[in-house]
């Protein structure tokens, strides 16, 4: 019975050692191309004293170069929803935004891209229901759209990190830094 439990266990460790070194190994050239991707992910904004909870959609093209360049473009929103002394909505506000100077690189298995600059632009502002407080809400976020766009650009250039599942035919998926899936289709 002993017996059988180590080899069990000298199996595992020799399974998990192999996708270790798949995951160390990935072919590059495999990961060349352009993908289409959509992410949604919640983010608490800390605003005066009280947290707004705003959901980001991204909704984008992302192409990996063989020289390790990268071009990545499309739209971004934010969704926040309003809940206050009987005022209940949901404001969405609308950028583009394309990267500038990206590069991209396989690390210890892992996707890094680099986005050294970002242009990002205000393209409009919503909300669910239409009366007269949002729309009052709807006018200062439409005259503060420059000021937005400079912190969007400030929250995403960077680094950013995601764990590399698997890379084929169809597409590259990964896990990010807060252990979320996430698939990139290849167009």
């Amino acid at each position: 019975m002993k017996t059988i439990a180590i080899k069990t266990l000298a199996l595992f460790m020799m399974l998990m050692l192999g996708m270790q070194a798949q995951a160390q190994n990935i072919d590059e050239k495999m990961m060349v191309g352009t993908y289409e991707f959509n992410k949604s992910y919640e983010k608490v904004q800390e605003a005066s004293d009280m947290g707004i909870t705003m959901t980001i959609v991204l909704n984008a093209t992302l192409t990996l170069n063989a020289d390790h360049s990268v071009a990545r473009e499309g739209v971004m929103e934010l969704q926040m929803p309003f809940n206050e002394e009987g005022f209940s909505n949901t404001f969405i506000l609308t950028f583009n935004f394309k990267s500038i100077g990206e590069t991209w690189a396989v690390e210890d298995g892992n996707l890094v891209n680099d986005i050294k600059d970002l242009e990002v632009k205000f393209v409009d502002a919503k909300a669910e229901k239409n009366d007269m407080i949002a729309a009052m809400m709807l006018g200062e976020l439409k005259k503060q759209g420059a000021v937005m766009e400079e912190g969007m650009k400030q929250s995403l250039v960077g680094k950013s990190t995601e764990k590399i599942v698997s890379v084929d035919e169809k597409g590259i998926a990964t896990v990010d830094n807060s252990g979320g899936d996430f698939f990139y289709t290849r167009k």
